[in-house]
């Protein structure tokens, strides 16, 4: 949340889910089990919820193979048709995304990149070229509960809102609402 406005990131389940920690990759397995890892299947639930007054922007966060096998510009008309707002992909480096990010404008749909606190300042501002709002992960590593922030944050932060006024989210680790707390002030 920045500025009061709301996203919400509609996770599609997949089988190898890399960069997340247990918690995570224990939802994938039992979305999976259940039968939801389609990507209609979770486009229904946006279009449900915009059909109950839904009205937040809604981004597809997820793996590129389901993407890829889905046929990125069907992905992309089939997302604009049922209400998403976009998509972070979080293991596609924007170098091999050009099909997505064609799709994306196309579509009209945000291509929300992620940077990490490893990320050059010459790259984040290269990434922000272009987008609607900045994924900034918190740490380098896996999803999952931490019990503190990382003392940096602040820093990384601000480094990234020297190279642009987009909006931000922030994301990996944030388990509490003392963290979102603080994380909004920042």
């Amino acid at each position: 949340q920045e500025g009061g406005a709301s996203i919400i990131e509609l996770g599609i389940p997949y089988t190898d889910p890399q960069a997340d920690g247990a918690t995570i990759q224990q939802t994938n397995q039992v979305a999976i089990k259940a039968g939801t890892s389609d990507i209609i299947q979770c486009l229904e639930m946006v279009k449900a919820a915009r059909s109950q007054g839904l009205t937040v922007p809604v981004v597809l966060m997820g793996y590129y193979n389901p993407f890829y096998q889905f046929g990125i510009d069907n992905l992309c008309e089939k997302a604009k048709e049922y209400g998403a707002d976009g998509f972070i992909v979080v293991d596609l480096p924007p170098e091999e995304g050009a099909d997505l990010a064609k799709s994306c404008n196309k579509y009209g749909l945000s291509n929300v990149p992620l940077v990490a606190p490893n990320t050059t300042d010459e790259r984040i501002a290269h990434l922000a070229d272009g987008a609607t709002f900045i994924y900034c992960v918190s740490v380098v590593g896996i999803t999952g509960s931490r019990s503190e922030l990382p003392s940096d944050l602040g820093d990384f932060i601000a480094r990234v809102r020297s190279k642009t006024d987009l909006p931000l989210a922030v994301g990996f680790g944030i388990s509490t609402p003392q963290m979102v707390q603080s994380v909004a002030n920042i």
